[in-house]
Formats: C-alpha cells, sequence, structure tokens
C-alpha cells in the first residue's frame, strides 16, 4: 500500500524511552489512501484525534475502482468483516473509460456499507427459495430494530395467498429457523412477512370468512347466521359487505358479543 507522507502533526510527539510501548502511527489527516490496485477509497468516519490507538471502525467506505469483485475485497478488509453476505453496495458515480477508450474498463465509484447480518442472511435465504420453488416473485427487505418486514410481490401473489396464506406463513417459519441456526436471532426478534402489504392478519381471516358466507348465502338464496362477535370483529364484516348489493348485514342480540346475519338482497324485498 501507498503511504502518505503528509502526516498529521499534531500526532508527532518527542521520543520518550518507554520499552514496553510502542509510539502511536500517525494518522492520514484526510482520511484518504490508495491501495497496490490503485483503487481510492475514503472511509466515512475518520480514527479517534486521542493517540490513534482508541479508533472507531467506519460503517461504510467509498472506493473507486473498475472491478467490483477487487472494490469489494478491499471494502471488507477496511470495514473488518469476513463474511461478503454482509457487505452491500450502491453506485455513487460511473466515471468515463479510460484512455484505451471503447475496450477499457470504466471507473465506478461505490458505496459499500455493512448489512445487518439477520438482513443480509434473509436476502441469501430467500433468493434461493424463490428460485428453487421456481417462483415469479420479488421482495423487499428492512431490518428495524429487532424486527424484519419483508413484502413479496410478483405474479404468484395469489398462490402465496392461497389457504389463509399457507405458502407465505411457511416461508416465514423456514426463515425464521434458518436466522435462529445461522444468524443467532433470538425470540423477542420479529419477523414480519406481507403479500403487496397483505398478511394473514385478524382483519384478512374475518374479511375471508365474510366472502365465504356470502358465496354460501346467494348459492342457498337465504340468510346465514355467524356466530357472536365483538364489536370490533363485527364492523370489519359489515364494512367489507357494505357496498356489495347483493347482500345485506344485521346485527342480532343484545350486550357486547352479538352476531351477524347475512342475507341476500332479494329475500329482504
Amino acid at each position: 500500500m501507498n503511504s502518505n507522507s503528509n502526516y498529521n502533526k499534531a500526532n508527532k510527539r518527542p521520543h520518550r524511552k518507554h520499552p514496553n510501548k510502542r509510539r502511536p502511527r500517525p494518522n492520514n489527516p484526510n482520511g484518504n489512501s490508495h491501495n497496490s490496485n490503485g483503487n481510492r477509497a475514503e472511509s466515512s468516519k475518520k480514527f479517534s484525534e486521542n493517540d490513534g490507538q482508541n479508533q472507531t471502525l467506519p460503517q461504510s467506505v467509498q472506493i473507486t475502482s473498475s472491478d467490483l469483485s477487487a472494490a469489494s475485497q478491499e471494502a471488507m478488509d477496511k470495514l473488518n468483516i469476513h463474511d461478503k453476505e454482509m457487505l452491500g453496495h450502491e453506485i455513487i458515480e460511473k466515471g468515463k473509460r479510460n484512455f484505451l477508450g471503447f475496450l477499457g474498463p470504466r471507473e465506478v465509484t461505490y458505496q459499500f456499507f455493512i448489512l445487518h447480518k439477520a438482513e443480509s442472511m434473509a436476502h441469501t435465504f430467500l433468493e434461493k427459495l424463490i428460485e428453487l420453488g421456481q417462483l415469479d416473485l420479488s421482495y423487499r427487505a428492512s431490518e428495524s430494530g429487532n424486527q424484519l418486514k419483508v413484502d413479496f410481490v410478483g405474479e404468484d401473489e395469489d398462490l402465496m395467498k392461497k389457504n389463509y396464506f399457507e405458502l407465505l406463513n411457511s416461508i416465514e417459519n423456514l426463515t425464521r429457523k434458518h436466522l435462529i441456526k445461522k444468524a443467532g436471532i433470538r425470540g423477542n426478534y420479529k419477523l414480519s412477512f406481507t403479500v403487496n402489504g397483505e398478511s394473514n392478519s385478524k382483519e384478512f381471516r374475518l374479511e375471508s370468512l365474510a366472502k365465504k358466507m356470502r358465496e354460501k348465502v346467494l348459492t342457498n338464496n337465504k340468510p346465514t347466521v355467524l356466530n357472536s362477535m365483538p364489536p370490533g370483529d363485527r364492523r370489519i364484516i359489515h364494512q367489507f359487505l357494505s357496498d356489495d348489493p347483493e347482500v345485506n348485514t344485521t346485527s342480532l342480540g343484545d350486550g357486547y358479543y352479538k352476531k351477524i346475519q347475512i342475507s341476500p338482497s332479494s329475500v329482504e324485498k
């Protein structure tokens, strides 16, 4: 590595005879360095100015290179990580091609950053799972605190929602087991998997029940009565069927828990 001779003069101290202590190496005041491949790198966080001994490891680093593989390896060295799955990157700027013209490689400025282990492990696992399952899906994953949110979209959304999100729930359970084993997540770590924003929530289950009972009512052309429910649950069913011209809903009984009757509009008329 090509070292920079412009050291910070404030870090230079007179030599003292301490046989058991080493004099700290001065830092580059600009935080810039060049590696042996000629890649330019700039750390997003500078070292502490104490003695050069209390150093804060950077969480991201910018590297300009024509070789993504070499730049990735350099970023891993600078970020002090050893697992490629923990390294993420985005392109900051695409430079012009070098003097070789069309055939020459283009220098690109990358921003490399450390991915949270659970999130990076989930990315790798889900990509492989989607590939093996031949599912026409893409997804967006984001980690915040002790929660990982994953939302799937694509042509196979209906397949994921089928049987009360059976496939989605299975993928979520498999992902949890994988992360417990590989990333060491604990019981307080939450996974929230959805399909285009929908999940197997109480609201979805009640709407599915209302849809199923509606079909039964129209097929038999006679009313049906649902079990007693609290006000919040009844409200979901009433609202779901409120704009349906073929059926009407009515709450039956007194008190906190009431039944819901779904009737064909033709019968009431």
